[in-house]
């Protein structure tokens, strides 16, 4: 699953807000797909 833009996930003030750590909100999307894709689960 390719990553989404912050302005399709959250409301847009949100994704305005977050857009310096865009970076680390992908990365630990990414992290968290690679979890599950791997069998383990997260709270």
């Amino acid at each position: 699953m390719a990553p989404r833009p912050l302005n399709e996930i959250v409301e847009a003030g949100w994704a305005k807000a977050l857009e310096p750590v865009a970076g680390r909100i992908t990365a630990m999307g990414e992290f968290l797909r690679a979890e599950i894709a791997a069998g383990r689960t997260y709270l």
